[in-house]
């Protein structure tokens, strides 16, 4: 397979390898060129993507190996952080570390997925999420929304069964309901996930 590579100013991609393996590197590679081609609405968002992708062709069981971040994260110029992702399969087990840090953000996402059953081993720590770049998500239900989240969620099971367990913390969560106009704030509350329900705690006022 004769190398590609695509360059612009300072950002390239490069794909290359033969009938057994393929290798992709990113270099400050802006994800607005990915987002446009699913033609998902990019004009909201900024970040880097650099970083190594190794695809074995043979077979099921064929390695899969990433290093691959996406840096210097914005949404609606709101900044994010980082995020890290390393992922490796080997046979049919895929292991992968997914990070978040920066700009008041921190979570780490750990698992493990068995492709031949199904099984999967999960956990992610949010130690601080700020609530306010991801406000355009929900911007048809919700805006002016401030404030952050914390928690622990874990997944184990299998992709049909899948059994969660956890909770999120909300600490002075505030938000304008659209549709009623009022804004509201959260100054404590909490969400019990479990296998068969999710549980609210919230003090709501207002304001």
């Amino acid at each position: 397979i004769p190398e590609i590579k695509l360059m612009s100013e300072n950002q390239s991609l490069s794909i290359q390898g033969d009938m057994k393996n393929l290798a992709v590197a990113f270099e400050k590679f802006d994800i607005n060129n990915i987002l446009q081609l699913v033609k998902f609405d990019s004009t909201t968002f900024k970040g880097e993507i650099n970083g190594d992708l190794a695809i074995g062709l043979e077979g099921n069981e064929a390695p899969i190996n990433g290093d691959l971040s996406i840096d210097k994260i914005a949404i609606n110029n709101l900044n994010v952080g980082d995020i890290k992702l390393k992922a490796d399969k080997n046979g049919d087990l895929v292991k992968a570390v997914l990070t978040l840090m920066g700009d008041n953000n921190n979570v780490n996402v750990k698992g493990d997925y068995q492709i031949s059953n199904g099984n999967i081993d999960a956990v992610a720590n949010i130690n601080n999420i700020d609530l306010a770049p991801f406000e355009i998500f929900v911007k048809s239900l919700a805006e002016n929304i401030t404030g952050n989240i914390n928690g622990r969620i874990s997944v184990k099971g299998t992709t049909d069964a899948p059994r969660v367990n956890g909770v999120i913390e909300m600490k002075k969560v505030s938000a304008k309901i659209v549709e009623l106009g009022t804004q509201y704030t959260i100054q404590y509350g909490a969400l019990q996930i479990s296998e068969t329900s999710i549980s609210p705690a919230i003090m709501l006022v207002d304001s």
